[in-house]
This record gives structure tokens, C-alpha cells and sequence, in this order.
């Protein structure tokens, strides 16, 4: 009865974790690593296979490649009647796995913008959010969103303020390319000071929309 017992516990650790060889004291190798989503690290999607890769360096060093560099660029112009503004901007920063299928990203960009009465530039910070929607081995589909800040060098538009917020969103598809992915977004772009502008109480706002286009590599 004991070797009984016995024989059906190793069973059932063997079949449901994996592990009856240690305890038998067997010295063949364990069984393939789980597969099911709800087995992966919190850090893979759970609707597409696993986007991480792990590479070793030659001292023998385990390199997580969760993190990718991206640089896009795009035009963009006002969404309201009553503007005539076009907004040139490029960006580069570097997006990382966050949890499942969401990425955390950070980009640096700068803005050339044009209104009725003049140019202005500005450079700035965009923390953001990409949630996976849709991902394959050779194309993707997610949504972007992200808030920061942007320093221009005249206030602007001219009855604003040199510092503004900046907010922006809009779908991205990517689709594999070499040794990364081609990047396209239809991309929405709000600037805005709030209201907190020193000695000026206007807060005219931009509203934009646009294409970009760009290239993502995992680093």
C-alpha cells in the first residue's frame, strides 16, 4: 500500500510539475519548459508568442533584450478650422516590456512648427504606454498614448508660453524589417500650457493630427 502511495505521488508531481524525476532521484534532464501563457513570465504577452530574447555574450554574460531603440519622424497639421499650423517632429528613445502585452516607452523629440505669424522650435521629453493589440512573429498592431513636456524657444502659439504640455495617441502597426520593424502611426497631438503660463492668462492650445514613420530594433 505504502509503495502504492508512493508511486502515485511521484506520478502526479511528475505529470503536474515537472519535478518527480528530483524526487525519485532520476538524473535525467526535466521535461520542456511550460508553454501556456498563464505559465510565462509577467513579462510576455499572453496573445502572441514571446517577444523577449536572450542572448549570451562571449564572457558567458545573459543579456535581456527587452529593450528596444526607435527613431521616427513625421508631419502633422491642425485639427481646428480656425488654425493654419503644420508641425514637423522627429524623435528617438527606447521602449521597454512592461507587463503582458504593455510596453513603457521614452522618447526625446524635437518640433518644428508653423503658424499665421511665425516659426518656432522646441525640443522635449514624452514618457508613454504601447498596448499590444495584435502581435505575430512578422507584424504587430498596438495603441500609443503619452504626456510630457516641450520647451520652445519663442512663446508659442504667439499668444502662449515658451513651456507647454504635450499629449499625444494614436495607433501604430510595425512590420518586421531587417533585423527590426518598419514603424507606421497615425498620430493625434495636443499642446497645451494649461493655464499655467507666468503673467500671461492665455492658453491657446494646438491640436494636431498626422502620419509618422520610423524604425524599431531590439536591442
Amino acid at each position: 500500500m505504502a509503495q502504492t502511495l508512493r508511486t502515485l505521488v511521484l506520478l502526479i508531481l511528475t505529470g503536474w510539475f515537472g519535478a518527480g524525476d528530483a524526487f525519485a532521484g532520476s538524473s535525467e534532464p526535466a521535461g520542456p519548459a511550460p508553454t501556456g501563457w498563464w505559465e510565462r513570465p509577467v513579462h510576455l504577452s499572453p496573445f502572441s508568442p514571446p517577444k523577449s530574447q536572450t542572448v549570451e555574450a562571449a564572457d558567458g554574460l545573459r543579456l535581456d533584450s527587452r529593450w528596444s531603440l526607435r527613431a521616427y519622424g513625421g508631419y502633422l497639421f491642425s485639427t481646428r478650422i480656425e488654425q493654419s499650423i503644420e508641425i514637423y517632429h522627429g524623435t528617438i528613445g527606447v521602449s521597454r516590456e512592461l507587463y503582458g502585452p504593455v510596453d513603457f516607452s521614452l522618447d526625446f523629440f524635437g518640433l518644428l512648427v508653423r503658424d499665421e505669424e511665425n516659426w518656432a522650435g522646441g525640443m522635449g521629453l514624452l514618457p508613454g504606454l504601447r498596448l499590444f493589440i495584435y502581435r505575430s512573429r512578422n507584424w504587430w498592431v498596438a495603441f500609443e498614448a503619452g504626456i510630457g513636456g516641450i520647451f520652445m524657444e519663442d512663446p508659442f502659439p504667439s499668444r502662449g508660453t515658451k513651456f507647454n504640455f504635450i499629449e499625444t495617441g494614436g495607433p501604430t502597426i510595425g512590420f518586421q524589417l531587417g533585423q527590426g520593424h518598419l514603424i507606421l502611426r497615425v498620430r493625434y497631438l495636443h499642446v497645451s500650457n494649461a493655464g499655467i503660463g507666468v503673467g500671461r492668462k492665455d492658453n491657446p492650445g494646438i491640436s494636431a493630427a498626422g502620419l509618422c514613420a520610423g524604425y524599431e530594433i531590439r536591442l
